[in-house]
C-alpha cells in the first residue's frame, strides 16, 4: 500500500515540478491543434428515407406465393419488400453507377476501383429503421452535392427496382402462361379420352347407368329369390311332375338367363338399339376406376383452370405497369452544419497525445537526473553515448 502511495505521490511531485513546462507545451499543441482543425476538410452528411411497399402490392396470389418460396435458384422467386432495396443499395453496379456519375475515384484520389469502392462504403450507410423505413446516408465535403449525390441514389434505387418488378412480373407471367395453356392442352387431351372411353363402353351418363343397372341387378335377383321359393311351394302343393311345377321352373330358368346376361352384357348381340346401353356388371369394378381416373383429373384441370385465369390476366397487367413502387418520405436537403471533424475531439486528442508524450519525456528526464547521483558508473555510460552522437552531429 505505501508502494503505491509512494508511486501516486511521485507522480504529483513530477507534474508539480514540470508544471510550467507542461502547461507551456499543451497550450502550444492545443493552440497548433486548433488551427490544424480549422485546415481539415468539412464534411457533410445528408439523409434521404424511402418506404419499401408492402410485399403483397408487388402482386398478389400466385405472384405473391413465388416470391414467399425459395425459388430464386429456379428464376422464378424474387424476393421483395426492404430485403431487395437493401440488396440493390448495396449491389457493386450501383455503387459503379454513382462512383462513375460524380467521378468519385478522382475525388478519393484513388489508383484502383477497388480502393474507390473501400471509400465510397466507408462514407455510404443504409439501413433499416425502426419503422421499416430504408434511410440512405452518405457523406461528402460539399453540402449541396452531397443531396444531390444522395437524391440521385434515391432516383437511382426507384428506377431499378422497377426494372426488377417488371423482370419478376415477366417471369412470373411466363410461367403462369406456359401453366395456363398446358392446362388447356391437358383439358382437351381428357376430354378426347373421355369420349373414347363412352364411345367404347357405350356410356352416355356413367353414374346414371351404373345405377340403373344395379337397380336392374337387385330386381331380378329379388324376383330369382320369390321365383325359387315358388317353385318349392309348387313342387309340395302339386307334386314334381304337374304342369304348374314345369311352368314355374320354366319362369325362373328366363329370370336365371336374364341376370347372366345382364352380368356378362350378351345384349350387345341383340337387335335392341338400347341394348349397348347396358354395361357389363363383371367389368364394373375397372370401369369405374378408369372411369373415376379420368373424371378426377377433369375436374383437377377445371379448377385449375378456374385459379389460372384470373391469375394469368393479372400477370399480363403487372408486366404493363411501370409505376415507381418506391415511396419516397424524405428527400435530402443540403445540411446546415458539418459532420466532421469535429474540433473538440481533434483538440482533446492532441492534448492527451501530448500530455503522455511529455510524461514519458519527462520520466525519462529524471531517471537520467538520478542517475547522476546515485549511480554514476550507468550515468557514464548514458553521457558517453550522448558524447558519441553530440560528435556525429557536429561531423556532419
Amino acid at each position: 500500500m505505501s508502494k503505491k502511495n509512494s508511486s501516486f505521490l511521485d507522480f504529483i511531485w513530477l507534474l508539480t515540478k514540470w508544471r510550467k513546462f507542461l502547461f507551456i507545451n499543451l497550450f502550444l499543441v492545443g493552440l497548433v491543434a486548433l488551427v490544424i482543425s480549422f485546415q481539415l476538410p468539412k464534411w457533410y452528411k445528408a439523409t434521404a428515407v424511402v418506404m419499401p411497399p408492402a410485399e403483397n402490392q408487388a402482386g398478389g396470389g400466385l405472384a405473391a406465393i413465388m416470391n414467399s418460396l425459395p425459388l430464386s435458384g429456379l428464376g422464378l422467386g424474387g424476393g421483395g419488400g426492404e430485403t431487395t432495396y437493401l440488396a440493390i443499395l448495396n449491389s457493386k453496379s450501383f455503387a459503379t453507377d454513382v462512383i462513375k456519375k460524380f467521378k468519385l475515384k478522382d475525388f478519393y484520389e484513388n489508383e484502383t476501383m477497388f480502393e474507390t469502392y473501400v471509400s465510397f462504403y466507408g462514407d455510404f450507410d443504409a439501413q433499416l429503421t425502426e419503422e421499416n423505413m430504408i434511410a440512405i446516408t452518405y457523406e461528402y465535403t460539399d453540402s449541396v452535392k452531397v443531396a444531390e449525390i444522395v437524391n440521385y441514389m434515391v432516383d437511382k434505387l426507384s428506377t431499378r427496382s422497377t426494372e426488377l418488378m417488371i423482370e419478376r412480373a415477366n417471369r412470373t407471367k411466363k410461367y403462369v402462361e406456359k401453366r395456363y395453356f398446358q392446362s388447356l392442352r391437358d383439358i382437351d387431351s381428357i376430354t378426347i379420352e373421355m369420349e373414347m372411353f363412352n364411345k367404347k363402353h357405350g356410356i352416355i351418363e356413367f353414374e346414371s347407368q351404373v345405377k340403373a343397372l344395379i337397380d336392374m341387378t337387385a330386381k331380378i335377383e329379388s324376383e330369382i329369390f320369390i321365383k325359387e321359393a315358388e317353385v318349392k311351394a309348387v313342387e309340395v302343393s302339386f307334386g314334381k311332375n304337374s304342369p304348374q311345377l314345369r311352368t314355374s321352373k320354366i319362369e325362373l330358368d328366363i329370370l336365371k338367363k336374364q341376370f347372366k346376361d345382364l352380368i356378362e352384357n350378351k345384349f350387345q348381340s341383340s337387335n335392341d338399339p338400347f341394348a349397348s346401353l347396358f354395361i357389363p356388371l363383371k367389368d364394373l369394378p375397372e370401369l369405374s376406376r378408369e372411369y373415376a381416373d379420368i373424371y378426377a383429373n377433369y375436374l383437377l384441370q377445371a379448377k385449375l383452370q378456374e385459379y389460372l385465369l384470373p391469375e394469368y390476366e393479372q400477370a399480363k397487367l403487372q408486366v404493363q405497369k411501370d409505376d415507381p413502387t418506391l415511396q419516397i418520405i424524405d428527400y435530402a436537403v443540403p445540411p446546415d452544419w458539418k459532420s466532421k471533424p469535429k474540433k473538440a475531439f481533434v483538440i482533446l486528442g492532441a492534448l492527451v497525445a501530448a500530455f503522455i508524450l511529455q510524461i514519458f519525456f519527462l520520466l525519462i528526464i529524471e531517471n537520467i537526473e538520478w542517475l547522476k547521483k546515485n549511480d554514476p558508473e550507468k550515468y557514464s555510460i548514458i553521457s558517453d553515448i550522448k558524447s558519441t552522437w553530440s560528435f556525429k552531429k557536429k561531423k556532419q
